[in-house]
């Protein structure tokens, strides 16, 4: 059973203030998001150097659509990134695209305050309780999990497909508490689109009919003055065309996710569902303790796997279901709140390869749409308790998540600070010293650049862009000491090592050149030159080189 449902008729412009406090806070603990540049963290990749976006993203339109990009197929996503990117008339009418931060950040922060409110519209569909409904919004709004989706660019994809998600569910219950005299059909439409809308900006919100059917289990379906439009057949076929549809784009996702599937440690099938035990326990426990949040926490399936521990994880999810389902015939909202939370990270949870879990199986940005079990089970006990107790203990909590939530924002400021804090609480993340020696890199900083590459090849010794970026900062240091060749000697080392791992690239073949060139090896430079002009033909910075050392 639910909470108890008023039949009273709120005034609104209780609603309105309502709304507008949410909307207040929101903005008020992320608005320093505004500020915030783009980060090393598939910034890049993702926006400033994804050819679709330049000159003119729009030219590039039937690729955004038909093609997957970064291993992901997220067109609704790509094109709102386009759209944001500023396109400019130079000299001679050449165009050129520029990519302003600011307005990235504020994009993401825009859709987030959306996005609680329409959750706050949710809870109080389902439990008739401004309040109660108001109060689980804050959560969703606040909890340091949203830090990561709402503060990083790139996370982007997961606050739109959150807020096409959040529509689909909402029209969806509007439609299911019709009262006219006919199902109110238009309303579902519209929240098919939705729900379309929302697998196209991420492919995880296939779960959308599994969660808009589980709040459908707290409406009562009778018990009212005023009989219900749409009967329980008219429900079932509207879920089920929305459980057909997750077929295809499932199996569209497998597509996108198959292209970057080569560098994830796989585990063995009977231990997926292990892995995906320890995902959802672990993000119980942030939800619960949201402290030590981070970009990277290295939890990869291989890793996992090697601790005996990390069979017994799947116990925990596993006894709050069965607690949930023993009691369920008093209260019915726990074991929704659970399962919807549970139901939301399943896409990305292990039971299925992801590209991510080359990093680690579990990131922040996955509990997005999840917050809202969180935010239904705090919604349904200040509605079932109804006392100022109750009430008082979760004002507090919002304050305590508040606190924890402007002190986690800053992490995202730029890409020190980001992958600082992410050694902090990862301190093997590979990854991180990677891009903390590419930021070093970027300002000139030799010495601590050097420094991170050692670390980040100490914890991943195959690692192919710490060996070449290293080999290059070497062969630069020796620029000032021209009798000291050790430091060439190891960056030939290095590269040498770079071009049997990943003999594809040019780039290494160059820079492998130049350091034989300045250890007098010049027909060894010659030979990597000539295997370069192999790779790019047509690439004249190559072609002048070789012409320069073959004529010395």
């Amino acid at each position: 059973m639910i909470p108890s449902m008023s039949s009273r008729i709120t005034p609104p412009y209780r609603v309105g203030i309502i709304v507008a406090f949410l909307l207040l806070i929101t903005v008020s603990i992320f608005q320093p998001v505004r500020k915030f540049n783009f980060v090393l963290w598939d910034d890049p990749k993702n926006v400033m150097a994804n050819p679709l976006y330049r000159p003119l993203p729009f030219d590039h339109l039937g690729e955004i659509l038909t093609k997957p990009y970064f291993s992901a197929y997220i067109p609704v996503t790509r094109m709102v990134w386009a759209d944001l990117a500023d396109v400019q008339t130079g000299d001679g009418g050449a165009l050129s695209t520029t990519f302003d931060p600011a307005k990235y950040h504020i994009a993401n922060l825009v859709v987030h305050a959306v996005n609680v409110l329409l959750a706050f519209l949710i809870l109080r569909l389902v439990l008739k309780r401004n309040l109660a409904a108001a109060l689980g919004a804050l959560l969703f709004a606040i909890h340091p999990l949203q830090v990561e989706p709402v503060a990083w660019v790139t996370g982007m994809k997961d606050v739109l497909s959150g807020f096409f998600s959040l529509v689909a569910i909402y029209l969806y219950l509007l439609f299911r508490t019709s009262t006219r005299e006919r199902p109110q059909w238009p309303l579902y439409v519209v929240a098919s689109i939705a729900f379309v809308l929302a697998v196209l900006s991420k492919s995880s919100a296939i779960v959308v009919p599994v969660i808009a059917g589980l709040l459908d289990l707290l409406i009562p379906t009778s018990g009212t003055d005023t009989p219900r439009a749409v009967t329980v057949r008219d429900r079932r076929v509207a879920l089920g065309i929305w459980a057909a549809a997750m077929i295809p784009a499932a199996l569209m996702a497998s597509w996108a996710d198959r292209l970057g599937l080569a560098d994830i440690p796989q585990v063995a099938l009977w231990q997926r569902p292990f892995v995906a035990g320890d995902t959802v326990a672990f993000y119980l426990q942030k939800l619960v303790f949201p402290i030590g949040l981070g970009p990277d926490y290295g939890r990869t399936p291989t890793w996992l796997m090697s601790h005996p521990w990390a069979y017994g994880s799947i116990l925990i999810p596993l006894t709050l279901l069965a607690l949930s389902w023993r009691y369920r015939s008093k209260f019915t909202w726990p074991l929704v709140a659970l399962t919807i939370f549970i139901v939301a990270v399943l896409p990305v949870s292990g039971l299925v390869p992801f590209d991510f879990q080359a990093y680690s199986t579990v990131a922040d940005r996955y509990t997005y749409l999840a917050m809202l079990g969180p935010a239904l089970a705090l919604a349904c006990l200040v509605a079932a308790a109804s006392s100022r107790a109750i009430i008082a203990g979760a004002a507090a909590v919002m304050i305590g998540l508040s606190i924890l939530t402007v002190r986690q924002i800053p992490t995202w400021t730029d890409s020190d600070s980001l992958f600082s804090r992410s050694i902090q609480v990862n301190p093997r993340s590979w990854v991180s010293y990677l891009m903390l020696g590419q930021q070093a890199d970027s300002r000139g900083d030799l010495d601590t650049a050097i420094e991170c590459y050692r670390r980040s090849l100490a914890i991943k010794p195959q690692l192919v862009t710490a060996m070449g970026d290293l080999g290059i900062d070497l062969a630069e240091s020796a620029r000032g000491n021209p009798s000291n060749k050790a430091p060439l000697i190891e960056a030939a080392g290095l590269l040498e090592q770079a071009v049997k791992l990943q003999g594809d690239k040019a780039a290494f073949h160059v820079n492998l050149a130049n350091v034989y060139y300045n250890l007098d090896r010049k027909e060894d430079a010659i030979a990597q030159y000539r295997i370069a002009l192999s790779i790019e033909p047509n690439n004249t910075s190559i072609q002048n080189n070789l012409s320069i050392v073959m004529g010395k």
